[in-house]
């Protein structure tokens, strides 16, 4: 029963600090951090195999380890390219310039919002 509680509570953190990013920041940095966490799990599983010698709980590096962290290196870099930290060399100026006129349309509109609604 304290397993589940802690569990729950965990989860409330959780789901409570992932919408905090999302307002404070953008869906796109949470999205970064969720690539991360799950790299996090993998990291800590590797490491829990061979720096703590557990190998009932670790998993040890396999063939297939090059792929998932292939995999990693492409959800971040596409992560990071959308969000314009990454210019890639495919992609026109012109078309982070649009993106970032949208951003602070978008910020400028929020910002309107939030005037709007602490007058009410």
């Amino acid at each position: 029963c304290g397993i589940a509680f802690g569990y729950f509570i965990t989860i409330l953190a959780y789901n409570i600090s992932c919408n905090f990013v999302t307002q404070t920041l953008s869906a796109v940095v949470r999205s970064i951090l969720e690539a991360c966490r799950t790299l996090g799990v993998w990291a800590a599983s590797l490491c829990l195999y061979y720096v703590f010698n557990s190998k009932s709980v670790g998993e040890a590096w396999s063939a297939w380890s090059w792929l998932e962290l292939g995999g990693f290196a492409i959800l971040l870099l596409g992560t990071v390219s959308y969000k314009g930290l990454v210019k890639l060399p495919c992609v026109g100026e012109d078309v982070y310039e649009a993106q970032k006129e949208a951003e602070e349309a978008e910020a400028d509109d929020l910002a309107q919002y939030n005037l709007l609604e602490s007058e009410a």
